[in-house]
Parts: C-alpha cells; sequence; structure tokens
C-alpha cells in the first residue's frame, strides 16, 4: 500500500509503517495543485490539520482507501465525503 504523508508525524510512525511494508512518501505541506497531481498514486493519506481532506481534494484520489489523522479530532475531514466514496477515515489521537 502507497501512503502519503502531507505534514510532520513522528519519524517512528514513519518507520513503523515502512518496517511494514508499506511504501510511505512524504511531501509536507504541499501547495493544492502538487497534492492534487501526486494522490492519484495513493491508497492512504495521513495529515495533521494542515491539510483539509475535502471533497475537492477527494475527486483527485481515485485509489484513496484509508485517511489517518494524527492528533485529536478529525475537524479538518470531511466524514461525510470519504464515506461516499468509501474511504475510511481514522485518527491517532496519541500519535
Amino acid at each position: 500500500m502507497r501512503v502519503l504523508i502531507v505534514d510532520a508525524i513522528a519519524p517512528a510512525g514513519v518507520a513503523y509503517l515502512r518496517e511494514r511494508g508499506f511504501v510511505v512518501d512524504e511531501l509536507l505541506k504541499p501547495s493544492l495543485e502538487t497534492l492534487y497531481a501526486r494522490l492519484p498514486d495513493y491508497e492512504a493519506l495521513i495529515t495533521r490539520s494542515g491539510t483539509a481532506v475535502n471533497a475537492r481534494l477527494l475527486d483527485h484520489a481515485p485509489r484513496l482507501r484509508i485517511v489517518g489523522r494524527a492528533g485529536v479530532g478529525i475537524d479538518n475531514v470531511d466524514v461525510d465525503a470519504c464515506s461516499q466514496h468509501g474511504i475510511v477515515v481514522c485518527n491517532a489521537p496519541y500519535g
């Protein structure tokens, strides 16, 4: 599974994913144009609060299956839009 990380997370979290066979790319604080261009290649997206995961973003992510929010809450994630696309949303409040 290919994972795109768009906001800084702990290096241990990145290592954890890679050790388990995930292909992880970090593209920290990308412009929307860059993010939209890269998203079609990924099944997973990890963000913090810096990136809004909304219907417009999801239009550029046909393979996306899961959105992980590193931190408390999911206020920057449109859960209804994700559900309509069959995308699971989760958070890691202690991550």
